[in-house]
């Protein structure tokens, strides 16, 4: 699995998602540049990875660890900010992202998991560029497994 496939995997759990409107696979300041895009949004960066076992010879199972960092991004704008507190938008955002992620690491099987004692650093942020958004970044460690996929 390279790059390539996680980010179709991401892709493909955010469109099956009801709640999920749109996925960007860029950098976050992207997001002021692609307009056109519906909200909630998952934005997925590119993941910077290391590799354990790493072989030359073929065939022989490489561990391939992968830095994964995406928001799930909402508005909160200045009529909402009348009837939503940043607190519930922050519990909705979680509830998305939180749903998103289980969902995909569902489908892991031993493909791909949590790595380092499954710890996944949630950070809540608001105001962040011209939408006035709301959201929260997830970030973690991917194990992949790759037989015969050298990525580097």
């Amino acid at each position: 699995m390279n790059i390539q496939d996680l980010k179709n995997r991401f892709q493909a759990v955010a469109n099956t998602d009801s709640a999920i409107e749109s996925f960007m696979f860029d950098e976050l300041p992207a997001i002021n540049t692609k307009r056109q895009k519906k909200y909630p949004v998952v934005l997925l960066k590119t993941p910077s990875s290391k590799t354990d076992g790493f072989s030359f010879t073929t065939n022989q199972q490489q561990l391939e660890d992968y830095t994964i960092n995406f928001y799930v991004l909402t508005t909160w704008t200045k009529e909402d900010k009348k009837t939503i507190g940043l607190e519930q938008r922050y519990k909705e955002v979680n509830k998305i992202g939180d749903d998103y992620l289980r969902t995909l690491l569902a489908q892991g099987g031993n493909e791909y998991y949590l790595f380092d004692n499954k710890t996944v650093t949630k950070t809540n942020g608001h105001h962040l560029h011209v939408d006035q958004l709301v959201g929260t970044q997830y970030t973690f460690t991917l194990r992949v497994s790759n037989i015969d996929n050298c990525t580097i």
